[in-house]
């Protein structure tokens, strides 16, 4: 089989390996053990594939965290976790990539009410937003408007 044809060989180097991730039957054949089988499996099989992406929930998880968390608490999780988490600019592609895109004083009360009803919550918690508390005035090419003047406060 394929995951075995390397260590069949009578090599001095591999026996050790040999002896961590199997043993060798009576009549002379190496076997692995079921857990080393089933990771080298998935390791081939993603040394075969053409895509080097990760899961979409894993996609998603990191999109939360770097949400919920902030840039950060998302880069030094990545940093600490290698491999485990996409890179900052695919999270922030995905967030460019989504339809729905946030402005700037704009209440969405009616997709939140979708989202409880979809899910059957009974809470929902919201919170401002105060990830970019900076004096500066920037501008948002897509919406065509100007992002960090004073709203107007209407009763």
């Amino acid at each position: 089989d394929e995951l075995t044809a390397v260590l069949s060989y009578d090599i001095v180097e591999l026996s050790s390996i040999k002896r961590i991730l199997g043993f060798v039957s009576t009549d002379g054949k190496f076997h692995l053990r079921i857990g080393f089988r089933v990771t080298l499996q998935r390791l081939i099989s993603l040394i075969k594939s053409k895509t080097n992406s990760y899961d979409n929930l894993i996609q998603q998880f990191a999109l939360l965290l770097f949400i919920l968390g902030g840039r950060n608490c998302y880069e030094f999780l990545r940093l600490n976790l290698p491999a485990a988490l996409p890179h900052i600019s695919n999270v922030e592609l995905l967030m460019r990539n989504n339809e729905q895109r946030i402005l700037e004083c704009e209440f969405r009360f009616q997709l939140i009410k979708e989202y409880y009803q979809s899910n059957n919550c009974n809470y929902v918690l919201s919170s401002e937003d105060a990830t970019r508390c900076i004096s500066r005035i920037d501008y948002v090419a897509q919406s065509n408007i100007f992002i960090g003047f004073s709203s107007y406060l209407v009763n």
